[in-house]
């Protein structure tokens, strides 16, 4: 940013839209890119859930006959055995559903955080856009006051104006100073952001390409409440909550056919046994479910999903509520919007450069003069937060709802 009082480093301008600015965000935010990783994790425990139990084998070899007096004699004791473990109860088929449960959460908590940094994207651009827009109202006034301050000094030399009316021009020159750095100091923090948001060098502004965009045209008086409702129910977190609680059920399910122990098959070679020379024989193994039947995890399991249900009902109404909140505020903002001319802040930029004009021609008072600016400042700052805070609301409401229900910015990257 470039404006007076801005910076003292030199940067890089990037004058991007936000739409744009959305493309190289999904390319190249560095907390996207890892959290992808949590997608192909839960892939991967899915694919292993798959994978059968393997076989265990065991060879045993007689070292030394006594009776031959050979080493590893091919003709002594030798035995062998493999033994491949069943899942009995369905329990392996319950371990895959609960993965893919794992999976369907996996993705729904990616696209919960790219909501989430969107908005972040574009609250932090709208900002940037409003945040220089205000410090411009400063850098205009402090042009004309420095101008002002040039001819008083000049005046006061000659003893043509008063000390006072030097000094209350420097001391407005200076309040308006030490504002300006409060809101350039803002720019710098929303900077910062945006630069970790795209991944950008630490020397790159971003300027934001967001005028002309039309709030009078995005539907806020036409939209339908229970559509819109019924879009909030595929919120992430929602549909996360909910399939966490499915996730639990399967889980129960699964403790409670871990009751069931597991066989194991096994086939045994025994050249010299006891029985007949070349044995081969046939045998099955399981654990008895006599004082373990798995009462501690079933019993935390049916806690699990009690709890989970609990969380799935706050989720509910708490994002219901909040989105609530945000649509009562935002038509409330978007009618104030309405309310007041469109052409008021054109108007002002026309006032305060008469007044200037009226001042050093000695038409108005010193009194005058700083309420006319004070004037101009106030509604100007409170303009550009009143449409700030409606553009960030609105985007908002398209973060419950999970897509840009609320268009604004298409049109703009367009042209």
């Amino acid at each position: 940013m470039c404006g007076k009082g801005s910076y003292t480093l030199a940067h890089d301008i990037l004058h991007i839209g936000i739409i744009e600015a959305e493309k190289i965000f999904v390319d190249h935010n560095l907390q996207l890119l890892a959290q992808r990783y949590s997608i192909d994790k839960a892939k991967a425990d899915l694919i292993q859930a798959r994978l059968f139990d393997n076989p265990s084998i065991s060879i045993e070899q007689n070292i030394y006959n006594s009776h031959t007096k050979t080493y590893f004699d091919p003709r002594s004791q030798q035995s062998g055995e493999i033994e491949q473990l069943i899942v009995l109860a369905g329990k392996r088929g319950k371990r895959i559903q609960i993965e893919r449960y794992n999976v369907d959460i996996a993705n729904k908590e990616f696209e919960d955080l790219v909501l989430s940094l969107k908005f972040a994207l574009r609250a932090n651009m709208i900002d940037a856009h409003f945040t220089e827009k205000a410090i411009a109202i400063f850098n205009k006034e402090m042009d004309h006051i420095a101008r002002l301050i040039d001819v008083y000094e000049k005046q006061w030399e000659k003893g043509n104006v008063s000390l006072m009316e030097k000094i209350r021009l420097q001391a407005l020159f200076f309040s308006l100073k030490t504002e300006q750095l409060d809101y350039s100091n803002q720019m710098i923090d929303i900077q910062k952001q945006l630069r970790l948001l795209l991944h950008l060098d630490p020397q790159v502004d971003v300027k934001p390409k967001i005028e002309d965009y039309d709030l009078l045209a995005i539907g806020l008086e036409t939209f339908n409440i229970d559509n819109m409702m019924s879009q909030v129910q595929e919120n992430p977190k929602i549909r996360i909550a909910k399939i966490n609680t499915l996730a639990q059920e399967s889980n129960l399910q699964l403790q409670k056919r871990m009751r069931i122990p597991d066989l194991a098959l096994r086939v045994v070679y025994d050249k010299e046994s006891n029985i007949v020379r070349n044995y081969f024989g046939l045998g099955i193994s399981m654990n008895i479910p006599l004082f373990d039947r798995n009462q501690g995890n079933i019993k935390a399991a049916k806690a699990m999903v009690i709890q989970s249900k609990l969380h799935k009902e706050y989720a509910i109404n708490e994002i219901e509520i909040d989105f609530y909140a945000k649509l009562d505020k935002i038509t409330k903002a978007y009618h104030f919007h309405k309310s007041f001319d469109k052409l008021l802040e054109i108007d002002l930029n026309h006032l305060i450069d008469g007044v200037s004009t009226s001042f050093e021609h000695r038409n108005i008072n010193m009194l005058e003069f700083v309420d006319y600016y004070e004037t101009y400042k106030e509604t100007g700052l409170k303009l550009y937060e009143n449409e700030k805070n409606l553009l960030i609301g609105i985007e908002e409401l398209n973060m419950s709802l999970g897509q840009d229900h609320f268009k604004v910015w298409d049109k703009i990257d367009k042209n």
